[in-house]
């Protein structure tokens, strides 16, 4: 029975965890999250014997509670952003495929959102086009990628 109320805890964290809002990182050590009635913000510290609730659910029974689960998972995922970042095309002078220098333009790709360079690699023979998923953006690419990588962490 104690195995099931673990899991439920830990299940009710992810829950928390998934909603927008409800996880707020103060530093690197200390969360505020709020409680899922709506009535009350908890804090979760972090110290060197692990993690520390002000829930009645961790004071009174001692046991890891669904904030700490939320916190945790929030960590996880922030951890998991940050692994991967969205790094913009910078570099117009190797292949896209294959890495070679031997590259080459050969002509533009026309659209209702305007020309696009084409380039012709040499090494491997194939076509290709930098800016891809950018055409529709009003902003340059390392503008939009800049912002999107600063939402996600």
């Amino acid at each position: 029975m104690a195995i099931a109320m673990i899991d439920g805890r830990e299940q009710k964290g992810q829950e928390i965890a998934k909603l927008d809002g409800q996880i707020q990182r103060i530093d690197d050590s200390f969360y505020t999250v709020k409680s899922q009635s709506g009535h009350g913000v908890y804090e979760v510290l972090s110290t060197e014997h692990g993690w520390i609730c002000g829930c009645p659910d961790f004071i009174y029974r001692e046991v890891k509670c669904k904030h700490i689960y939320a916190v945790e998972f929030s960590e996880k995922l922030r951890k998991e952003v940050q692994a991967r970042k969205i790094e913009p095309i910078t570099d117009v002078s190797t292949c896209i495929y294959c890495g070679s220098t031997n590259i080459v333009r050969d002509g533009v790709r026309k659209n209702k959102y305007g020309d696009i360079q084409k380039f012709n690699c040499k090494a491997c023979g194939r076509y290709f086009t930098f800016n891809l998923g950018f055409e529709k953006m009003k902003h340059n690419p390392k503008a939009v990628t800049t912002a999107k990588q600063l939402y996600f962490s």
